[in-house]
């Protein structure tokens, strides 16, 4: 029994106690016993009737309350287990670095131009400009494949050149002036 439903059933029955006998009394003033003791039984019966739904309910409510914990407790498991497979496994950083035994292997271009305006040459991104009918050095440019295209004032659009280019050696891009009439393949 609840300590709420006790104190209830017990101030109900002080109460109808204390005011039994003033309503229970004939027409004429006396005291029915009898009658008294009949209202009182009903009331207690009430009053029972009353506690056992009360503590009917607190149990329902503590089932219910045990249930909501138990699948609250299952989602919360389920989103754990979740979370664990999103989360990175344990893994080894690898670090390596090299020491080269000499100095980088690297190559010269030499620049030729042989228009009479100054010409643009660019080499693996790098742009490098050419006087008219002048040259230029590109030292200490890595060795291996080089890309490079040409752009001056009447020479047209062409497409980049890909050239290998060996340690220690030059290569020399020459730009010619155009021939009339003459189709440039790739």
């Amino acid at each position: 029994m609840t300590r709420t439903g006790m104190l209830l059933g017990v101030t109900a029955l002080a109460a109808l106690l204390a005011t039994g006998p003033a309503w229970a009394r004939d027409s004429d003033g006396k005291s029915n016993l009898s009658q008294d003791l009949a209202n009182l039984k009903e009331e207690v019966r009430t009053l029972r009737e009353e506690l056992a739904t009360l503590r009917r309910l607190g149990e329902v409510k503590a089932r219910a309350d045990n249930l909501e914990l138990r699948l609250l407790t299952e989602r919360l498991e389920r989103l754990e287990r979740g979370i664990s497979r999103l989360a990175p496994t344990a893994s080894t950083r690898i670090s390596s670095s090299f020491a080269p035994d000499g100095p980088l292997s690297t190559g010269t271009i030499r620049l030729d131009n042989l228009l009479r305006v100054s010409a643009t040459v660019t080499v693996n991104g790098v742009t490098y400009t050419v006087p008219a009918l002048g040259s230029r050095m590109v030292r200490n440019v890595p060795a291996g494949t080089v890309v490079y295209d040409v752009t001056a004032d009447g020479y047209g659009l062409k497409p980049a050149v890909r050239t290998p280019l060996a340690a220690n050696e030059t290569l020399t891009v020459t730009v010619f002036p155009p021939v009339l009439g003459a189709v440039f393949l790739p």
